[in-house]
């Protein structure tokens, strides 16, 4: 219990600096490599505590619901600056959805599981690459011939 609230103590004191917080003196750099290298060191270590606990399935699991939860706040962020359309969304579910299946396919080859890894591998690249090689057809024959739209319109 020691460490965890030393680090809380350490998150505080971060905070404090102006991390968060508008009127307040920004920290060094030092602070955010500092952040970054205990990040990256704290994540190692819950990967592979959940690969000995819980093996492949639960690093796959854990891939999830990061990509999840990364695209959820992009989503956000450009809710937020009123810039989301209907092409956002259908190109941050393509990357989620390939990101996820493949992950899954990684997965299926370590079990050793073939016949449905060429059909998922299949599956992942005709979504992502089709779908993204027709997203980009899309806005290259939208610049080239000029927008209708005002941006943020989508139609």
């Amino acid at each position: 219990m020691g460490i965890v609230s030393r680090l809380l103590t350490v998150v505080r004191e971060v905070t404090s600096l102006g991390l968060g917080g508008e009127g307040l003196p920004r920290p060094t750099r030092l602070v955010y490599v500092l952040l970054t290298a205990l990040g990256t060191i704290l994540a190692t270590w819950g990967v592979l505590l959940l690969r000995k606990y819980f093996g492949a399935e639960g690093i796959l699991i854990l891939g999830i619901i990061g990509v999840a939860v990364f695209w959820g706040w992009v989503l956000r962020w450009l809710h937020a600056d009123g810039r989301v359309t209907f092409s956002h969304v259908l190109v941050i579910w393509l990357m989620a959805s390939g990101t996820v299946m493949g992950g899954a396919s990684y997965y299926l080859a370590l079990r050793g599981i073939t016949d449905t890894l060429e059909t998922l591998a299949r599956y992942v690249m005709v979504e992502t690459v089709a779908g993204s090689a027709g997203y980009l057809a899309k806005s290259t024959m939208e610049n080239v011939m000029g927008r209708k739209n005002p941006p943020g319109q989508d139609v």
